[in-house]
């Protein structure tokens, strides 16, 4: 059972699973863990499922946020009693299915599902037990992000190509141009890797040549605020 982390529609995040087979037994438990910038001020609200989602597991925050270096990391874990078989419900697969959202408090970052070095001393690496026995994949697409704030109207659209980034990236601004002051880009540690004064451009090209992969935030200094979006480096 595969797992990974992806922007949701208000300001929240969604995790999802994906089965490599059709599954209708016990999700008996379940580990993972989300990793963010410290700097950033950012938190994780109370996490939010369907009926169907809390029958397939149950997810809840295992113990506060932990501050570690320049990180942030919330531990949730998960169970089930019941079988899928008793409510009537399949995950097929191969299809991705919403376990849960958890909502973004206080500001815009980079937020990643990880195994890293602290997860793995601490218990944290994901883990998900189906019918008793291990049946733990792999965490894909794992970098993802949010918007803060409002997003940016049909008119103030922003797009950033290609993403993921290799070298270098064209952040666009339309479809009708908008005014935009300043392109800030920042690494997971809330560092500025680089920046650029617009006045009233329609396109920028950013690079990101040299840059280690992973997730970066892109914010932009508009008319009316800023707007941030994520980046992905390979």
């Amino acid at each position: 059972m595969d797992i990974t982390l992806v922007p949701g529609q208000n300001n929240d995040l969604e995790v999802r699973l994906r089965p490599d087979m059709d599954f209708d037994g016990l999700v008996a438990g379940m580990v993972f863990t989300v990793r963010w910038s410290n700097a950033s001020g950012a938190s994780l609200g109370s996490e939010i499922q369907d009926a169907t989602a809390l029958d397939v597991c149950n997810v809840s925050k295992s113990g506060p946020e932990q501050v570690v270096g320049d990180y942030r990391y919330q531990v949730y874990v998960a169970f089930s009693l019941t079988p899928l078989s008793e409510i009537s419900f399949v995950l097929l697969g191969g299809q991705e299915y919403t376990l849960c959202k958890l909502p973004i408090l206080n500001a815009a970052d980079a937020f990643v599902m990880v195994n890293d070095d602290w997860t793995a001393v601490n218990n944290a690496d994901y883990f998900i037990s189906l019918n008793g026995a291990d049946g733990t994949g792999i965490i894909y697409d794992q970098s993802t992000g949010s918007f803060q704030g409002s997003s940016l109207s049909n008119e103030r659209t922003v797009s950033v190509w290609p993403n993921p980034v290799t070298d270098q990236a064209v952040v666009s601004f339309g479809p009708h141009g908008s005014t935009v002051t300043g392109l800030d880009l920042l690494d997971a540690a809330g560092r500025v890797v680089w920046s650029k004064r617009s006045n009233r451009s329609v396109s920028e090209t950013m690079d990101m040549k040299g840059m280690t992969s992973g997730a970066y935030v892109l914010r932009l200094t508009v008319d009316d605020g800023t707007r941030s979006l994520i980046v992905l480096k390979r």
